[in-house]
């Protein structure tokens, strides 16, 4: 029987753009890192996944956004070193999910997705071996918001992904 490690968070479009703001911001003396009190963000890091054996992690990414679309980088890493074993960017139009799984196969570790929101369709991505060649399939993954998108002329509920990428490379 397969194990799943499965992990599920919210991914917030952000809805304008901030000019002239530091990219890290403390939200006030006493409290300088802060979770949302909706839960949700223009970051997200999954604070682990493993992959090996019989296990496998399922991540997935909301954009919970009903007018915005949203390109986001995703960046795994490794535990040990912190090293950045792959990197991509997903493609979400308003309201949609990407989900992805994280593999072993062969003595090798993949991410795979079937996803439209994946720069390619299906994905199924070997994850590079780290820097010290010593990856053993544990670590952790960073969502970064890169680009909010307002697609005009396009039903919000029914933007096309060619659309937001297309919008995204001409920006």
């Amino acid at each position: 029987m397969k194990k799943y490690l499965a992990t599920t968070a919210a991914f917030l479009a952000v809805a304008g753009v901030m000019v002239g703001v530091e990219s890290a911001q403390a939200y006030d003396q006493n409290d300088h890192v802060y979770v949302n009190a909706e839960g949700v963000g223009d970051a997200l890091i999954f604070p682990m996944f493993y992959a090996g054996d019989t296990w496998s992690t399922d991540i997935k990414v909301i954009n919970t956004s009903t007018i915005y679309s949203q390109v986001a980088k995703v960046v795994l890493r490794e535990s040990t070193t912190s090293c950045e074993v792959l990197d991509f960017l997903i493609y979400l139009s308003p309201n949609d999910v990407w989900t992805a799984t994280i593999y072993a196969k062969n003595g090798s570790l993949y991410i795979k997705s079937t996803d439209d929101s994946s720069p390619i369709n299906p994905m199924d991505q070997i994850i590079t071996a780290g820097c010290n060649n010593n990856f053993n399939g544990l670590g952790y993954v960073e969502v970064y918001g890169s680009r909010t998108l307002m697609i005009s002329g396009v039903s919000t509920s029914a933007i096309p992904k060619e659309c937001v990428k297309n919008a995204y490379n001409a920006s």
